[in-house]
């Protein structure tokens, strides 16, 4: 097997008529090519295309659709993985690209905000999910 450099390339010398096989690529990426032979061209060279998988968005509004700013959430599949960082302004945190089946779990609110359940979970639909936390008086 061969790996890539920093760069995204990877060099080899061979016979014409080479095909190779895309084996494996990085967390966080995707490939149509995974799996498939790799034609060269008559100059020996291929293109392998990966596409970069989207963050995980989850945003955290209150009962009157304004966003929720600090609140602690982990996404769960096996194991919980904590966002390293707390909702923005916007009410919105990322978390990169992960392969599994995940769901979003809140760890923490800010004072004044509640929710029926802290253990509820989350679906993401597509790669973002919306949740709804209540502002006490």
């Amino acid at each position: 097997p061969f790996e890539t450099e920093d760069n995204g390339t990877v060099s080899y010398k061979t016979v014409k008529d080479l095909t190779a096989k895309l084996t494996a690529i990085p967390s966080g990426y995707k490939s149509a090519q995974l799996n498939k032979d790799i034609i060269f061209d008559d100059n020996g060279n291929a293109t392998i295309v990966l596409s970069k998988m989207p963050d995980f968005v989850v945003k955290v509004v209150d009962q009157h659709d304004n966003p929720v700013a600090g609140v602690e959430v982990q996404m769960c599949d096996k194991v919980c993985v904590p966002y390293a960082n707390p909702t923005d302004a916007n009410g919105v945190t990322t978390h990169g690209y992960m392969e599994g089946n995940f769901h979003v779990q809140l760890i923490s609110l800010p004072d004044g905000y509640t929710v029926d359940n802290m253990e509820d979970t989350y679906d993401f639909i597509g790669n973002e999910v919306v949740i709804e936390v209540t502002k006490v008086n």
